[in-house]
């Protein structure tokens, strides 16, 4: 994903700060189902991994860490989504849990606590 096909979205990511040192730690992408949301974050997500220094929050789409991107296997980017399944082994707390998040369109606050530890250094 080089480039995003969905027009709405060229101003708002026109309005953030091409540095990635200025963007906010944080970004909340909100709206109806079907806007591009996700899309969005992964397009920022790639532009941010990229190796190649571009005026633009742009990825190139042709060094390593683009590569990676496009073949799902890039080990900085983790995807966390409401409706993920759980991996297999879960206990009944967490599975009442998972059950609540998907009724609530919530993330688990188990599921977003692994997530922050398997980023953090051991």
């Amino acid at each position: 994903m080089e480039s995003l096909s969905y027009p709405w979205v060229t101003p708002v990511l026109g309005r953030l700060p091409s540095d990635a040192g200025a963007l906010p730690r944080a970004l909340l992408l909100a709206g109806r189902p079907g806007l591009g949301k996700r899309d969005c974050a992964l397009f920022l997500a790639q532009s941010l991994l990229c190796e190649t220094k571009r005026p633009a929050l742009q990825p190139c789409g042709t060094c390593a860490s683009c590569h990676l991107y496009q073949a799902g296997n890039h080990p900085d980017l983790r995807v966390l989504e409401v409706g993920q399944d759980e991996e297999e082994g879960v206990s009944a707390a967490e599975e009442a849990e998972r059950i609540y998040a998907k009724k609530g369109n919530l993330v688990g606050v188990d599921r977003a606590q692994r997530l922050a530890e398997s980023a953090s250094p051991a």
